[in-house]
């Protein structure tokens, strides 16, 4: 079996012959290896008088080693016959090595260790025959577990770790301490020296509010220990470095909405509370919320004005500070307006049967985007209201005031009007009835009925007139009789009107007009539209003609060839006008001999075709 090395660490210097007083020797041994213990008294008197074969002449009478006074080891010189008595030892690992005497011990165990002596006896011719020396061997072993460590101060990166370690002699000198780092979440660890041998150690590069768990082991030449029981403890938490994610954000009402938010991926701590700061865009100072113990459940944030645009900031708070922002902008849904226009105002066209409506826009803190307007109106004696809807047109032009005209009315008739407004999402209340009289209108045509010419009475003449719906007051009819000279106007309110003193066998036009009062406005006269015209010529003998008698005795159709002999006159004049110029322009070409009508006709093809190609040219 090949033996093993080991380790001697003399304490005091070589000792010369001449020993007087007891010397002493330490000797440290591993466990389990081997241990050479010398006894310098022997190996000097050897030395020194039994060169140089350090065997001859035998002046060594008696060797014995002591362990601890019991009697290990022994050289008799005096016994001779018997060797094994000669050189005794009291165990098999012990060994007497000559010339010098050295006790070998291997294996060493920890029982081996103690206090050696060996006791020198020579020739008595020598003045100092006996001579002791004493050797402490100490078997090294692994040493034991040191204690848990204590934390001496920490911060949220970084732990002071200080331990106590009670070795024997077995166990020194410890070279060093190990300690380990384990996180306890995923059980990973590391292992960090102590400098030299010192029972204090920094930890450092930590991470912030992580459980770890401290242990320590001692380390000397024969090994080192288990690590002893573990210290836990948690680091102190640093504000989150990172923001959290807005994951969604979803409208849940039109003044809700459901944000749901991870905590970032480094928290360095637990997420204790959410703190949102939300501010809408004509807002200036946002509106703050905290949400203390947060579960994975959506945040909902309330009391925000519908369809209206909102910045949202939210930041993780661990205890020990906020993480950066987490921003977001977002858009609330539209609502149904929870109001109706107010002050509706209502004007009655005059003249016409229609009135126009005039309302004033949303109000300032109305956040609502109103898409429609929707207009009810009905007569007062009836039962079903009619509806109009008007879009609003969302790029156009902000005003204070809309306003719309109801036509194809009733005239003089009381209406009963409402204006409600709606969004994407639905109509909101209808205003209160709001009511306006429609005018008369344009007052209508009168249709001739009939005209009669007395000798004696001149021409009477009667027409019928149908008044405006709900009209109440009675019409003005306005006779108008011309002729070439003379005008003559007449103003009754009868449908029937005498005219003497016309002049026979002169043509007379005749147009009758309607005039009425407004019943919204009794200043204002209504004129309508003059009648068709008609025409008609008094003879002699009381006959007459007219453009809308019927033949008889005395009446005779007045035909339109008769009614113009002027305007037939000048087309004649003006075609003879064109007849003499045309003749005046050959009798020129004529005597000029220019006339040809060949080349007439060749331009005149040529002129086609390059009309007909223009089109497909380009430059």
């Amino acid at each position: 079996m090949p033996r093993k090395h080991f380790i001697i660490f003399p304490l005091i210097s070589f000792l010369f012959w001449d020993y007087v007083a007891v010397h002493t020797i330490s000797v440290t041994s591993k466990n389990a290896t081997e241990a050479l213990l010398r006894c310098p008294p022997a190996e000097n008197f050897i030395r020194t008088h039994m060169a140089p074969d350090f065997e001859t002449p035998r002046l060594v009478r008696r060797l014995d080693w002591f362990q601890d006074d019991s009697l290990v080891a022994s050289y008799q010189q005096d016994v001779l016959a018997d060797s094994s008595r000669q050189w005794w030892v009291a165990d098999a690992r012990y060994q007497l090595i000559r010339p010098f005497y050295t006790l070998r011990v291997s294996p060493v165990t920890p029982e081996d260790s103690g206090t050696y002596r060996c006791r020198l006896e020579t020739d008595p011719l020598f003045s100092s025959p006996q001579s002791t020396s004493t050797q402490e061997l100490a078997v090294m072993v692994r040493p034991v577990a040191p204690s848990s460590p204590e934390i001496k101060s920490f911060t949220n990166r970084s732990i002071t770790l200080v331990w106590t370690h009670n070795a024997a002699r077995a166990h020194r000198p410890i070279l060093r301490f190990s300690v380990s780092v384990r996180t306890v979440s995923d059980n990973t660890r590391f292992v960090m020296a102590a400098p030299s041998n010192a029972t204090t150690v920094i930890v450092d590069n930590l991470s912030p509010y992580t459980l770890y768990a401290f242990s320590v082991r001692a380390e000397n030449s024969a090994g080192s220990s288990d690590f002893g029981p573990e210290t836990t403890f948690r680091t102190l938490g640093e504000p989150p470095n990172r923001a959290p994610q807005i994951q969604k954000i979803r409208n849940i009402t039109s003044e809700c909405v459901e944000v749901t938010v991870t905590p970032p991926d480094e928290m360095n701590g637990e997420l204790d509370k959410y703190l949102v700061l939300i501010q809408a865009v004509n807002e200036t100072i946002p509106r703050k919320m905290t949400f203390d113990k947060p579960t994975s459940t959506p945040l909902t944030i309330c009391a925000l004005n519908p369809s209206t645009e909102y910045a949202l900031a939210i930041e993780a708070d661990n205890g020990f500070g906020t993480s950066p922002q987490a921003t977001l902008v977002f858009h609330t849904e539209d609502s149904v307006p929870n109001w109706s226009p107010s002050t509706i105002t209502t004007l009655p066209v005059v003249g016409k049967p229609e009135i126009t409506v005039l309302w004033p826009a949303p109000p300032l803190n109305a956040t609502e985007k109103v898409t429609k307007y929707h207009l009810y109106y009905k007569a007062n004696n009836e039962d079903q209201w009619k509806i109009e809807h008007l879009n609003v047109n969302p790029n156009g032009v902000k005003s204070k005031m809309f306003k719309y005209r109801l036509v194809d009315l009733n005239p003089n008739t009381l209406y009963r009007i409402r204006v409600s407004a709606s969004t994407v999402k639905g109509e909101g209340a209808q205003s209160a009835d709001s009511l306006a009289q429609t005018d008369v209108g344009e007052p209508g045509i009168v249709t001739f009925k009939e005209l009669n010419f007395d000798c004696k009475n001149g021409v009477k003449l009667s027409w019928n007139y149908e008044p405006s719906i709900n009209s109440k007051k009675s019409p003005t009819f306005t006779v108008k009789v011309t002729n070439q000279t003379t005008s003559l106007q007449f103003n009754t309110t009868k449908q029937s009107l005498d005219i003497i003193d016309l002049s026979l066998y002169d043509e007379y036009l005749l147009r009758i007009m309607v005039l009425e009062r407004s019943t919204i406005d009794n200043s204002t006269i209504l004129i309508g539209k003059y009648s068709d015209s008609h025409r008609f010529l008094l003879k002699d003998k009381c006959s007459y003609q007219s453009s809308f008698c019927s033949p008889g005795e005395k009446c005779a159709k007045l035909t339109s060839s008769s009614a113009n002999p002027r305007y037939i006159s000048v087309l004649i004049v003006i075609f003879a006008i064109i007849i003499f110029a045309f003749i005046c322009f050959v009798i020129v070409h004529f005597a000029r001999g220019s006339m040809n009508f060949k080349h007439l006709l060749k331009k005149k093809e040529k002129c086609v075709y390059l009309e007909e190609i223009s089109p497909l040219v380009y430059e």
